[in-house]
């Protein structure tokens, strides 16, 4: 996962590799982008200060065709069960207008993408 660091000096935000995503979070959004087809993809990176570790926390991007409350609050309802007090950001992608952090999201990998169901031939 990467993670966006501020060190609010003549460099500005830099970018930097981590390991691991927290697994928790994501099997619970998961389960709530599994229902929703209207869910594209997810990126999900660290955010916060260089010199204040404890203060980072995940941003996790989301791509949508559907409406952005209404997706918030399932996740806000998934998370309440599976990750509760965990603080998490959540920004809504879209690629052809990437405002805030979207170009720091698409940077890294995605850890959910819908496939593309297989149609019959039939």
């Amino acid at each position: 996962m990467l993670t966006l660091l501020d060190g609010l000096g003549a460099a500005g935000p830099q970018l930097s590799s981590e390991d691991s995503y927290p697994e928790p979070l994501v099997m619970a959004l998961i389960s709530v982008f599994e229902t929703r087809p209207e869910v594209i993809a997810a990126w999900m990176i660290q955010v916060g200060f260089a010199d204040r570790d404890a203060d980072r926390h995940p941003l996790v991007g989301i791509e949508t065709t559907g409406d952005w409350q209404i997706l918030m609050q399932a996740i806000e309802v998934a998370a309440q069960v599976h990750v509760p007090g965990m603080v998490f950001d959540l920004q809504r992608v879209d690629r052809t207008n990437p405002i805030g952090l979207t170009e720091a999201l698409l940077k890294a990998p995605t850890f959910y993408l819908r496939q593309a169901r297989a149609s019959s031939l039939n």
